[in-house]
């Protein structure tokens, strides 16, 4: 297999490791078609029930802390017999997750790399049951159901990291961003679901009103179980472990080919390449973060960077507070408008997974901050100064046409979201790795998404509190930020194999330059697949 690379773009010590390819695996290369994008899919679809497990909670944990039988039996009473949760407990029973997924994703990485994927996804999805057995038994004490959470949120945290991790390793490179764009399709879909599930019950008054969207928990965790039966291990880490074979057939079984064909033998060359690479440069320690090459410190901030600014521009704003914040819009029917937000959500990341694979990382990640940008600043400013129709008083009657305009311009604001940086964010963080260091990586970036998760689940009614919708410029500002960051840090990675962007970073191809290298090594793959067909035939 020839070597795929600009003649201009690599250092010597990088064009020298990518000489030395294994020798070609001893299969008949046989051709069988395309591989099949639908079979990819749909085990993407049934890996990223991890995500439907993590939206689930998100979507229905805002409507059930607004439940009357919640509010009954673990707020407090105000004078005139109404029920209320004091800022610091919602925001503990929310944000507590946040914390146990932070530690989640950090322990799960050292037993995705021991275990394997597929068994460090079954063990934590055993925890996860458990945490829901905790909340749906508890009756009047919420700290009991603060624990139950925090086990959830730790597996939770790990199917974050193990989830799309899974998928990155399991498709080819011409079909991973779609397919790990599944992983937030999920997400949107159950918040959606959760959403749906708390309007339900919204008028029930005893304790089934919270324990219905508790106990469903239970019938996604299954599914999560019968997933797990039937997705093949990935195919790196069985490589990895020299279970050669075993990563053909993985592979194969992913995108339904024959285990021997010229298509899986030459992404296994590709697998095989990194992995004896990582093998002469030994086992990765921790302090790899900051020495490893190529650029590997560069590549641990990008991703930590990459993830917080998902969190930091705000959507979780409204989906963690959407019952609430309708509320205080003067909408009639809160559950059904934060219901309506979730759909947009829902609907708009099924348009994103269609355009990730025909649009680059970078222009997405770009114009859907100036979008969000652009909405958040008009919510924000609608809310703090034109809103409160008697003197600016919050605590006064609302405009109902702000309301509504501000409720499009949220709506507005989720388009702008949901279409890029919800789902590209996981994708980035997916692809900019190499294989040994992978599961650091990945651990580091995730943990810091849940670090500012719990920030914001946390502390955003406190702060809310005090400066109303002026919070709304805090989310501008990150945004902001997010433009420069997108423009001077992201590379396009669209259409390239894991190894092939790992060969780009050693490369010193500078962000804005690097569609155009993009391009030039997916034209040589391609005249290097035409070569090895014609001396085949």
């Amino acid at each position: 297999m020839a070597s795929l690379q600009p003649s201009s773009s690599y250092s010597s010590k990088t064009s020298n490791s990518r000489e030395k390819q294994p020798a070609p695996i001893a299969h008949n290369a046989t051709d069988e078609g395309k591989p099949s994008i639908i079979s990819a899919m749909i085990l993407s679809l049934m890996a990223a029930f991890g995500g439907f497990i993590y939206g689930y909670d998100t979507g229905s944990i805002s409507g059930i802390i607004n439940l009357p039988p919640f509010l009954r039996n673990f707020g407090r009473m105000h004078d005139d017999g109404s029920y209320y949760f004091p800022v610091y407990r919602s925001g503990l029973i929310v944000g507590i997750v946040s914390i146990g997924a932070l530690f989640g994703s950090l322990f799960s990485s050292r037993l995705a790399d021991t275990y394997g994927r597929i068994k460090t996804i079954f063990g934590f999805n055993i925890l996860y049951a458990v945490g829901l057995i905790i909340q749906i038994t508890a009756t009047k004490s919420w700290v009991q159901i603060m624990i139950g959470r925090m086990l959830g949120g730790i597996a939770i945290g790990a199917f974050s990291v193990t989830v799309p991790m899974l998928i990155s390793e399991c498709v080819p490179s011409n079909l991973r961003d779609a397919c790990v764009s599944c992983w937030q399709f999920m997400i949107t879909l159950s918040i959606l679901i959760g959403n749906a599930v708390c309007y339900g019950v919204r008028h029930s008054e005893g304790n089934g009103g919270y324990q219905i969207p508790i106990g469903l928990g239970f019938i996604f965790c299954a599914m999560l179980f019968l997933a797990i039966l039937i997705l093949p291990e990935s195919p790196r880490y069985l490589a990895s472990m020299g279970k050669v074979d075993e990563a053909h057939k993985a592979l194969s079984r992913t995108v339904r080919m024959d285990p021997h064909s010229n298509y899986i033998d030459n992404e296994m060359r590709e697998i095989l390449n990194s992995i004896e690479n990582d093998k002469a440069l030994g086992e990765a320690s921790w302090s790899e973060i900051f020495t490893g090459k190529p650029k590997m410190f560069q590549r641990i901030m990008i991703g930590i960077f990459t993830l917080s600014l998902q969190q930091l521009c705000g959507a979780n704003y409204f989906f963690y507070y959407g019952t609430s914040l309708f509320t205080s819009l003067g909408s009639n029917d809160s559950f059904g408008t934060a219901m309506i937000l979730s759909g947009v959500n829902c609907g708009c990341t099924i348009f994103g997974m269609y355009v990730v694979n025909r649009v680059g990382r970078r222009k997405l990640l770009f114009w859907g901050a100036a979008l969000m940008l652009v909405s958040f600043l008009i919510f924000a400013s609608m809310g703090s100064f034109a809103l409160y129709t008697d003197n600016n008083d919050p605590n006064g009657p609302v405009s109902a046409p702000i309301g509504r305009a501000m409720i499009f311009f949220a709506c507005l604001y989720i388009f702008g979201f949901a279409t890029t940086w919800a789902p590209l964010a996981y994708v980035v963080v997916a692809e900019i790795f190499p294989q040994r260091i992978r599961s650091k990586g990945m651990a580091l970036g995730t943990g810091s998404l849940w670090l500012w998760n719990f920030c914001i689940s946390f502390f955003t009614p406190m702060i809310t509190n005090n400066i109303g919708y002026k919070y709304g410029y805090v989310f501008s500002g990150c945004v902001l930020f997010s433009l420069f960051f997108v423009y001077f840090c992201i590379h396009e990675t669209q259409g390239a194999t894991l190894e092939e962007i790992d060969t780009m970073y050693g490369s010193g191809v500078k962000p804005w330059n690097s569609s155009k290298y993009i391009k030039e090594i997916q034209d040589m793959r391609n005249q290097d697949h035409q070569d090895t067909t014609s001396t085949e035939a």
